[in-house]
């Protein structure tokens, strides 16, 4: 159910709620929860987690909403690598949100993306001192997740 926290980090609950996601049409803002998970799965059992409770993993398509995300992952110290909503198309290899949005932003760390055969999907990189770079990674990784 979408709302309803899950476990974080140092055996904490939070739920916090930001304007982060787009409609599907990519018209409207609306305000997204941001729960954060010490799950470990992959990227596919990570989006069909948020998929059943009602959200889809962070997608922050744009510039503000990289930011506003990291200032909020950097409130709760979040901290590791997780799962964002960005892959690659298995036929043509673009990169897109699992919304359907091409990539127009991104924050890719130096040296990524890396080519398709070492990571479809992508991750961020969740560091103490605000940097939270982007990179592709293997699908069937175990990582956290943002939802």
């Amino acid at each position: 159910k979408v709302g309803q926290p899950v476990a974080l980090f140092h055996n904490q609950t939070i739920t916090l709620y930001i304007c982060l996601l787009a409609d599907p049409d990519g018209c409207l803002m609306s305000s997204a929860v941001l729960d954060v998970s010490n799950l470990s799965i992959s990227w596919q059992a990570s989006r069909q987690y948020c998929v059943d409770k009602g959200t889809q993993l962070a997608s922050p398509s744009w510039a503000n909403a990289h930011y506003y995300l990291t200032q909020k992952l950097t409130e709760v110290g979040a901290s590791g690598q997780a799962w964002i909503g960005l892959r690659r198309h298995l036929l043509t290899r673009e990169w897109y949100w699992q919304n359907g949005q091409g990539l127009d932003f991104s924050n890719w760390e130096r040296g990524q993306p890396v080519i398709p055969e070492k990571g479809m999907c992508a991750s961020m990189r969740m560091e103490p001192n605000g940097n939270y770079t982007w990179s592709s990674v293997q699908c069937c990784s175990s990582l956290k997740l943002i939802a």
